[in-house]
């Protein structure tokens, strides 16, 4: 795992993107991924099991690689019609390639090494207290 000043390094280097231009994960594209229900995100954010759907695979490199317009309004189209945006985000993915899909993985691992390492948790201390924001406990 890498440290958090590799993580730091990494996104300093980067930026917004990886360097073949797919978008780093982002507080837009977090939304995006929950509001179509995408099953990579619990991968990302908790730590899940990859769960091996190239669709979900295909609708996560479209959120992070198509034009932000087009994934929006494509995006919006799940409210209405989940199969219709999944329609879009298919005739979208015709061109991408067995090696775009495996760096689309690889990426998927490393944003969610970076989420856990710039996570934090309250860890209680001895004195008696159960968290940061607690009330200490009193003898």
């Amino acid at each position: 795992m890498k440290t958090r000043e590799e993580t730091a390094a990494t996104f300093a280097a980067n930026g917004d993107t990886f360097p073949t231009g797919m978008r780093r994960l982002s507080m837009a594209s977090v939304a995006l991924l929950e509001m179509t229900c995408n099953k990579y995100l619990p991968v990302i954010l908790e730590g899940a099991e990859n769960p091996h759907d190239r669709i979900e695979l295909l609708k996560y490199i479209f959120i992070h690689t198509a034009p932000l317009d087009q994934v929006i309004l494509t995006c919006q189209t799940y409210r209405k019609d989940p199969r219709a945006f999944e329609l879009l985000v298919l005739k979208w993915a015709h061109g991408v390639t067995p090696e775009q899909a495996l760096q689309a993985v690889q990426y998927i691992a490393e944003e969610s090494e970076d989420v856990a390492n710039v996570s934090s948790r309250i860890i209680p201390t001895g004195g008696g207290e159960s968290s940061k924001n607690g009330q200490r406990q009193r003898a």
